[in-house]
């Protein structure tokens, strides 16, 4: 018994550590994880750059009430397990693609629930992934912006030599006539 006490102690303050230590991250529910679910999140996760620990939901619930109580709201979406997700280097922290990337692969995903998180120390929602879903990456933002100034610029050159084409063939329409 004191072995699985321990056990539990050594989880809750691993729990504790993150939650204190990093300012980005999120929490899944999943009410039936295997070892084959939890092989494949080790995959996907990895190829973004992220960790997780999966705890039960007394673990995460005692935690959440006795330090961090602005994750509250979360509490009543958790079943099952509660899966914590978090940058897997110390110096790296999560950025956008990687949040784009995690949303995509939990659309296709039916078993996981995202409950929320926080992303640079700022509570999120699954509103705000689905929102990252719909932004452009930043290259293809800047094509756009390339686009939009190479455009212009071609479409002032040609509003100024209009008037001046006009001009031409007016003058010259006119010679016609005068001779």
């Amino acid at each position: 018994m004191r072995l699985f006490n321990k056990k539990k102690q050594n989880l809750f303050t691993n729990f504790e550590n993150l939650l204190s230590s990093k300012t980005s991250i999120f929490f899944l529910s999943v009410t039936k994880l295997t070892i084959n679910d939890k092989m494949f999140l080790k995959q996907e996760f990895e190829k973004h750059g992220l960790n997780f620990m999966v705890l039960r939901n007394k673990v995460f619930i005692k935690q959440i009430e006795l330090n961090f109580p602005k994750l509250m709201n979360m509490i009543p979406l958790v079943q099952g397990f509660c899966i914590v997700i978090y940058p897997k280097s110390v110096e790296k922290n999560v950025t956008i693609s990687n949040l784009q990337q995690l949303s995509v692969f939990l659309e296709k995903q039916t078993n996981f629930l995202f409950l929320g998180g926080l992303f640079e120390n700022k509570l999120v929602d699954q509103a705000f992934l689905k929102e990252l879903k719909s932004l452009k990456s930043s290259t293809k933002v800047y094509q756009n912006i390339i686009n939009m100034l190479t455009l212009s610029q071609q479409n002032i050159y040609s509003t100024l030599q209009n008037p001046s084409q006009n001009l031409h063939y007016t003058i010259t329409n006119v010679a016609k006539t005068d001779k």
